[in-house]
């Protein structure tokens, strides 16, 4: 674990320097009031920081300062891995580890649209030319926990076995580039809830079905509010939103199943939450 003096050592800079939080994939440090530094803690999310760097030009072309700049990168004087250090992300977050949630304003899925619609001109052979992977989405849920099953159906009712047993969509060939993990905690808005204001941890960014992104909007402002957003980004998908829908309802399932077994120290009020918000409608 990296302490005060080793980021210090690794950025050489007189801001005052704090930790933000530490989680299973970075140590991640305020730098002054205006930077955050992440830094992996294995090295396999390591290599993700190279990619990163080389997606950021082509996605701060086409979405602007939603993408916090980049404001510098090295190596961890401790044991030589990259870091990186961005620009903090103004406004207000979309959703918070405890699980309280933004109302959004009636012009926020436009602009969500627009943004989603934009990241995903990026094309699969332009992505692999940049150096990103591929993310894999499977359309049918893995064997469950006769407990997660029961949980998760205390919580939101019968639309969790109704889900179940109903046929999953049909999977889509459609490739572009995506960030793979958006959620209410890494997208900020402004005072208004009708702008979005940063887009934070690209590391994840991939080649992957454009449902995976859309999927991420399902737990934090329900399925309603996704089929805004993808009505407004002019995405010519008619199975865009069953796929987007279906992915996040799947997945959240899933999480309550890891995070009983232990497998997952989940952070319960979020992911009920999540929950809720996934079958609200």
């Amino acid at each position: 674990m990296l302490t005060e003096h080793d980021v210090r050592a690794s950025i050489d800079i007189d801001a005052a320097v704090e930790r933000m939080f530490l989680n299973a994939e970075f140590d991640v440090w305020a730098i002054g009031d205006d930077l955050v530094a992440k830094f992996p803690r294995s090295d396999i999310v390591a290599a993700k920081l190279p990619v990163e760097q080389a997606l950021h030009p082509t996605l701060r072309g086409l979405l602007g300062d939603v993408v916090p700049a980049i404001g510098m990168s090295g190596t961890i004087d401790q044991d030589g891995r990259p870091f990186i250090v961005h620009e903090r992300a103004g406004g207000r977050q979309g959703q918070t580890i405890a699980g309280d949630t933004i109302e959004p304003a009636d012009d926020l899925a436009e602009d969500v649209g627009h943004l989603f619609e934009a990241l995903h001109t990026i094309d699969a052979d332009e992505a692999y030319s940049l150096g990103a992977g591929t993310r894999v989405v499977a359309f049918e849920v893995r064997p469950l926990r006769e407990a997660a099953v029961a949980e998760t159906t205390a919580i939101v009712g019968d639309a969790v076995p109704r889900f179940l047993a109903a046929p999953a969509p049909t999977p889509s060939n459609r490739r572009t580039l995506c960030h793979t993990d958006i959620k209410g905690e890494h997208v900020f808005v402004d005072d208004e809830r009708r702008r979005v204001t940063a887009i934070i941890d690209w590391a994840d960014a991939e080649v992957c079905d454009p449902a995976k992104d859309y999927a991420g909007l399902v737990g934090w402002l329900g399925p309603s509010f996704t089929r805004a957003c993808i009505e407004a980004s002019g995405e010519h998908d008619p199975t865009l939103a069953d796929r987007a829908i279906w992915l996040n309802r799947a997945g959240i399932i899933e999480y309550w199943d890891d995070a009983l077994a232990g497998v997952e120290d989940a952070p319960i009020p979020l992911i009920t939450e999540q929950l809720r918000m996934a079958f609200s409608d």
